[in-house]
């Protein structure tokens, strides 16, 4: 009997969250999830406060505590993890799996970050963090690939940047303005290229 008081009160939660702000096709689980919506459709958000801040944006996914929380009008983004793609507001097409992942994205997009706290600090778009903080310092720098733990650690402003394997290219900061520095590098394996900061064009 108290299981099916228990399983009659979720569905209820759930069919009563499924269209919030008058929207269509919604679904949310959770204290104060999709709490803003407006015209936002096709939206799943499961957890605390997930996807709070949504109104216009459509087919996001968001699970897990305050995961998208100020996501606005951004569309078609996956978040898993506490506070997940956090600050995202009209960022599009990004995935981001682990805690904290994409924490700091506002419009940045096309990004797919999995591991903990992975471009973290990420504000721009095509880059690509497989790894524990990998890219976690990242802010500007665009259409770098980090793979494995710490990957690319410390670049913020590098953009076209290869790293795979155990701290490789941690030290990579990147370049600002015009200048060359931090960019084009490619670095395989354990370590390699770590402490590399400004150098460029580098190959295994």
């Amino acid at each position: 009997m108290k299981k099916t008081i228990i399983t009659a009160l979720v569905w209820a939660t759930i069919s009563l969250c499924t269209t919030p702000g008058n929207s269509q096709n919604n679904l949310s689980l959770g204290s104060n999830a999709l709490a803003n919506n407006t015209t936002g459709t096709l939206n799943t958000a499961l957890g605390f406060r997930s996807m709070y801040s949504n109104t216009t944006g459509s087919r996001n996914t968001a699970t897990g505590y305050r995961s998208l929380y100020f996501n606005r009008d951004g569309g078609y983004n996956v978040a898993v993890g506490k506070q997940a793609l956090y600050f995202n507001r009209n960022g599009n097409y990004n995935t981001g799996v682990g805690y904290e992942n994409s924490y700091a994205n506002i419009s940045g997009s096309y990004n797919t970050a999995l591991g903990y706290a992975a471009l973290n600090q990420n504000r721009s778009s095509w880059n690509t963090a497989v790894g524990f903080s990998c890219l976690i310092a990242n802010t500007t720098g665009y259409q770098n690939t980090g793979t494995g733990y710490a990957a690319l650690y410390s670049n913020k402003y590098g953009y076209h940047n290869t790293a795979y394997g155990y701290n490789s290219l941690y030290s990579n900061i990147g370049s600002l303005s015009n200048t060359n520095y931090g960019r084009g590098n490619a670095a395989y394996g354990y370590r390699s290229l770590q402490s590399n900061t400004i150098g460029s064009y580098n190959k295994p």
